[in-house]
């Protein structure tokens, strides 16, 4: 969520900053708080892909993504740019797109 702190039910419950990141798995049930301004990023990813970058994806499935870590600071950074008009209006290919969001994704924990 850009637009301010937020809450999320998903294995655990997390409090998150603005700008703050978390990994989904739809397997599990989640619920999502947000406060006023809401201006979230939902990317919503297939299995297939997320193994690709992340083998692992139990590692970071309902942890926090920092935005000012190491890690989060690559992924939320590029991430929160992909509003739908960048996407449609971006001069690169999709697949390539999706493939420097999983860099960024594969950078993480290990």
């Amino acid at each position: 969520n850009t637009g301010s702190a937020w809450r999320v039910d998903h294995r655990e419950r997390l409090a998150l900053r603005q700008g703050d990141a978390v990994l989904l798995d739809s397997r599990y049930g989640y619920r999502l708080e947000f406060a006023d301004p809401f201006a979230n990023v939902h990317l919503k990813l297939s299995e297939q892909w997320l193994t690709r970058w992340i083998p692992d994806s139990d590692v970071v499935v309902g942890r926090a993504i920092p935005f000012d870590g190491a890690w989060g600071r690559a992924l939320t950074g590029f991430v929160s740019r992909l509003t739908p008009e960048f996407v449609v209006a971006a001069p690169l290919p999709h697949a390539l797109i999706a493939d420097h969001v999983g860099r960024a994704t594969s950078d993480g924990p290990s």
